[in-house]
C-alpha cells in the first residue's frame, strides 16, 4: 500500500502545476485522485503524520480549485471536512506544529469563501453575481 505514496505525491504535484496553468478541470481531477489515495494511506498508517499532512494539504488545494471553478457548495464541504480532519489529526499528534498552520490556511480560505458569498460575489449555485 505504501507504494502508492509516490503516486499520490505525483498527483499532488501535477494538480499544483495544472492549477497554476489555469487547467482547473484537470487540476481538480488530480487533487481528487491524490485525496483518495492519501485518505486510505492516512487511515491505515495513523502513526505517520506526514500522510495526513499530505492529505490535508491536497484537500486545501482541491478546495481552492473548486472555488476557482465556482463550485461553491463542494468547496465549502471540502473545507469543512478538511478542518474536521485537521482537528482529529491534532488530537492524535499534538506535537506536529504543521497541523496548526494548515488549520489556519483552511479556516482562512473558508472564511474568504463565506465572505464572498455574503458580499454577493458568489452564490451557492456557483454563479458570479453581476
Amino acid at each position: 500500500m505504501e507504494c502508492q505514496l509516490p503516486l499520490a505525491v505525483c498527483y499532488l504535484c501535477t494538480g499544483s502545476i495544472l492549477k497554476r496553468k489555469g487547467q482547473l478541470a484537470d487540476a481538480e481531477a488530480a487533487f481528487h485522485a491524490e485525496s483518495r489515495i492519501m485518505a486510505e494511506l492516512a487511515e491505515r498508517r495513523r502513526d505517520k503524520p506526514e500522510y495526513r499532512l499530505l492529505l490535508v494539504y491536497g484537500r486545501i488545494q482541491h478546495a481552492e480549485v473548486l472555488m476557482q471553478m465556482e463550485r461553491i457548495e463542494e468547496a465549502q464541504q471540502e473545507l469543512d471536512e478538511t478542518i474536521n480532519l485537521i482537528h482529529v489529526a491534532m488530537a492524535d499528534s499534538p506535537k506536529v506544529p504543521r497541523y496548526r498552520t494548515l488549520l489556519v490556511s483552511a479556516s482562512e480560505l473558508l472564511a474568504r469563501l463565506r465572505q464572498q458569498c455574503q458580499e454577493g460575489q458568489l452564490n451557492y449555485s456557483g454563479e458570479k453575481q453581476r
